[in-house]
Order: C-alpha cells, then sequence, then structure tokens
C-alpha cells in the first residue's frame, strides 16, 4: 500500500529549472518496494551536479511524507538517457 502512494507521489516531482517531472527527464528510476523500503535509482545527467543532494532530499522527503522509509542509488545517465534528458530540457526552456 505505502509502494503505491509512493508511486503515485513521485511523478508529481518536478524540476524547478524546467517544470517537468523527474520522472519525464528520466531521472526516476526502478522504483520498487523491497523489505518494507522504497528503493530507486536516481539517475543524474553528470554524476557530480551541484544540485545531487537537493534532488536526494526531495525524493526522499516524498517518500517518507507516504509513510515508506527510502533507499536512493544515485547513478549517471548513460549517453542515450543524457541525449534524453537535454533534448527535453531544452525544449521546455524554450517554451
Amino acid at each position: 500500500m505505502k509502494g503505491e502512494k509512493v508511486k503515485e507521489s513521485l511523478p508529481k516531482l518536478k524540476s524547478s529549472e524546467i517544470d517537468t517531472s523527474l520522472e519525464e527527464l528520466g531521472m526516476i528510476q526502478n522504483v520498487k518496494e523491497e523489505d518494507n523500503k522504497m528503493r530507486l535509482t536516481l539517475k543524474l545527467p553528470f554524476l557530480y551536479v551541484p544540485i545531487r543532494g537537493m534532488r536526494e532530499e526531495m525524493i526522499r522527503g516524498t517518500v517518507e511524507s507516504a509513510g515508506a522509509e527510502c533507499e536512493i542509488e544515485v547513478a549517471e545517465m548513460d549517453e542515450a538517457e543524457r541525449n534524453s534528458f537535454m533534448r527535453i530540457s531544452q525544449s521546455r526552456w524554450l517554451s
């Protein structure tokens, strides 16, 4: 049940810079409920971006407010994921 609530909440998390959901940008992946915890992967275009901690806290807060513990694995996007991220980001910057 908590997992369903979390999965409903995560798509509402948006990048304030471009008003697009983190899921649509490919940043939240592999969301699973295991061992009474929500586990997910935060994919970043580059591993050491300045907003990494802010993104982790945003996700953690959303998961915990839904009543679940949170475990976040941070990974770097591969080239195809990064290209998709950049394409979506740039299209939203222009609108």
